[in-house]
């Protein structure tokens, strides 16, 4: 199981504080890398994880690595005129091994994403009870979560009620790390 080393030493901290430190990823440096994911046939979501998960690997030596993302859990025409949240995390694992080239670690990425879309319907909740975390890290099997969402609201003005995008504020953490990238009209905010 891919655990993160812990940053500092000692009981972990009592308040829910957590910061966001964020960098816009510019268009000069995503839209090459959009055009590299369409020239790779795969989607820019598995280019960006390839790229998360080889930081990762430098930064902890491990090649066995294994994050969490978020689906919206909507896929069915059934679930249409059903008002809730349908959201499961799908854990996508991913073997550095061998020291594999970028693009080769990509196309092994691109075919993780799929067959975990595949499966996307066994409730995450199944899938860490077949996992059997260790007492040792908590509830949780997945200590790293990765977002990874186009902007998808634009400012709106509805007579007297106006709709804007806002910088996320977090109220705490689920995971011992987020990584978030969200598009926006100036790039891809990280």
């Amino acid at each position: 199981r891919f655990v993160l080393p812990p940053d500092r030493t000692g009981a972990p901290p009592t308040n829910a504080s957590t910061p966001i430190i964020s960098i816009l990823l510019s268009r000069e440096l995503t839209d090459p890398a959009q055009a590299l994911a369409r020239t790779r046939r795969c989607s820019f979501f598995a280019l960006a994880l390839a790229t998360l998960l080889t930081l990762l690997q430098k930064v902890t030596d491990e090649t066995d690595i294994t994050v969490g993302t978020q689906i919206a859990g909507r896929d069915e025409v059934e679930l249409e005129d059903l008002i809730g949240v349908f959201i499961n995390t799908l854990p996508l694992r991913a073997n550095l091994s061998g020291n594999p080239s970028f693009l080769a670690f990509l196309e092994q990425v691109q075919g993780t994403v799929s067959e975990a879309l595949v499966h996307q319907h066994i409730p995450a909740a199944d899938l860490a009870r077949l996992l059997k975390p260790s007492a040792d890290y908590g509830a949780s099997p997945l200590t790293v979560n990765f977002i990874f969402q186009r902007s998808f609201i634009t400012n709106q003005q509805y007579g007297s009620f106006s709709l804007i995008d806002m910088p996320s504020v977090t109220p705490g953490a689920l995971y011992d790390l987020n990584f978030f990238m969200v598009e926006r009209p100036e790039g891809w905010r990280a």
